[in-house]
């Protein structure tokens, strides 16, 4: 185009491509399709971040579902933010999109070599391939998105340096996120526990008790008296050395449909006295479009009287 001599209007070069009389519909055009990208970034960093979220391998964000009939669809307010000071900064640093090409350009580059590597790991464990199929088939993408990147990496301090800071900040929240997880789960392991039979025991021969309710969130359901007790229940009895009048344990559950209309709340009474109180293990279920309200769906329960909990707030 530039060889033939022909002008180029308002000194670019791309709107210069379109027939003058088309130059308003292809603005139009081009704006719609910024309008879509934006939204395709935006939903995919939402979906991204939420399920990392629940793989328990990002700290917990407030999470807001905006389908009722598809648990993908999400807002995650922080994100949003995120996203919207990210564009700020951006504009006021580089001023055009002309010099967002280094940034540009190795961002793309770098997503699109991290996607071959996961298709390697993909057919390996995914599609069961051999090591050497999927090696073989996906390391001809690999060589030139190689090649091409190491050639953006040039431009390291034109712009790539902010993907790379982006990216290594969200890897080691998510790395330290998860070793902090996997501590604390080792931890509360390694903790003995006795049985919930033994429970009942230690609550029928105690001579002295804490006049009040305790409500412990667990991990896991306690299903019977041979089910050991949850961590959190044991370090209660060891610094306190009593127990409870009434003893709830409480599981949430989180269902993949929208809405919870029958059945959601569970109770399993182990022990009921009225002088000694009580041991209950509670199931509350919650769909994926709800806010998990427990203390509602324990007044619930103890308005219809399947758990001895005052229903005063």
């Amino acid at each position: 185009y530039l060889l033939s001599g022909q002008t180029v209007q308002n000194r670019n070069i791309f709107y210069s491509l379109v027939p003058e009389n088309f130059l308003w519909p292809m603005i139009l055009l081009s704006t719609f399709a910024t309008v879509i990208a934006s939204q395709a970034l935006i939903s995919g960093a939402f979906t991204l971040l939420s399920q990392s979220i629940g793989l328990g391998i990002f700290p917990r964000l407030k999470v807001i579902q905006t389908h009722h009939e598809h648990s993908g669809q999400t807002y995650v307010p922080f994100m949003n933010f995120l996203l919207y000071l990210g564009t700020v900064v951006l504009t006021i640093q580089f001023g055009s999109s002309t010099r967002l090409a280094s940034f540009y350009g190795f961002s793309m580059l770098s997503v699109m070599f991290i996607t071959t590597l996961t298709m390697m790991f993909i057919g390996g464990n995914v599609l069961q391939w051999s090591l050497k199929k999927s090696v073989l088939i996906f390391s001809i993408f690999a060589v030139f998105e190689i090649s091409f990147l190491l050639s953006k990496s040039m431009s390291f301090f034109s712009g790539a340096y902010i993907p790379l800071s982006v990216g290594f900040i969200f890897f080691s929240v998510m790395r330290i996120w998860r070793w902090g997880r996997k501590t604390t789960y080792k931890s509360y392991t390694a903790q003995s526990t006795i049985k919930v039979k033994e429970l009942i025991e230690l609550k029928k021969q105690s001579t002295t008790q804490l006049d009040r309710n305790v409500v412990f969130m667990v991990p896991k359901p306690i299903q019977s008296e041979e089910d050991n007790i949850p961590a959190l229940v044991q370090f209660f009895i060891n610094r306190y050395q009593t127990l409870p009048k009434n003893l709830f344990m409480v599981e949430v559950i989180h269902r993949t449909v929208p809405f919870i209309h029958t059945h959601r709340s569970h109770s399993l009474t182990f022990y009921k006295s009225e002088t000694q109180g009580s041991i209950v293990s509670v199931k509350i279920q919650f769909g994926f479009m709800e806010e998990p309200n427990v203390e509602k769906a324990l007044e619930h329960l103890a308005k219809h009287h399947e758990i001895e909990l005052p229903t005063d707030p």
